[in-house]
């Protein structure tokens, strides 16, 4: 059994068969992190041929050594360029067509991609935090974003049930101003 006092990452086999379909006996492991769940002490392994990391249960490891260079290399440049996905700013634009002390908000279009003659487009106002906002760059971070498009997928998609779905398209046109 694995102590939670050991520093990771490091490499661990596994002892029995009770968590197969994660990973199978005598299987080598390299554990990332640990981790307190709902089903108790567990730790966050990486498995060979396995997409995604697995919890697995502390006591169906055994530490059998350290990780090696390459595999901590491997994870960190993983690290690197999920972080790097998910925090990559998102062009909004740098002139907001609605704003106040504390928010800006940019209108956008939404368009239906329905192929019949009843698709249509709406309009709809993006509202953003100032502080999140960065002005000169016209950017939101990209977990804001996606937050955004994700209410607009629940507010307009839930609502029209399975014929007409809606997606996020374009800045909606602005008025010209007469110089």
């Amino acid at each position: 059994m694995i102590s939670n006092e050991l520093t990771t990452p490091f490499a661990a086999k596994v002892l029995s068969n009770k968590q197969k379909n994660k990973a199978t006996k005598g299987q080598r492991v390299l554990v990332v992190k640990f981790w307190t769940g709902q089903f108790g002490e567990c730790v966050i392994a990486k498995v060979p041929n396995k997409d995604k990391v697995q919890f697995l249960s502390l006591k169906n490891l055994e530490r059998i050594g350290d990780a090696t260079a390459e595999e901590i290399a491997e994870q960190q440049a993983e690290r690197k360029a999920w972080s790097d996905k998910f925090n990559a700013p998102v062009f909004v634009g740098t002139v907001p067509d609605w704003s106040s002390d504390k928010s800006v908000g940019f209108d956008w279009r939404i368009e239906s991609n329905q192929s019949s003659s009843l698709s249509h487009s709406k309009r709809v106002r993006l509202f953003f935090p100032r502080s999140q906002w960065d002005a000169v760059k016209g950017t939101v971070p990209q977990w804001l974003w996606n937050k955004k498009v994700e209410q607009i997928n629940e507010d307009y998609n839930s609502s029209l049930g399975s014929g007409f779905r809606y997606q996020l398209t374009e800045h909606w046109p602005r008025k010209k101003v007469a110089a």
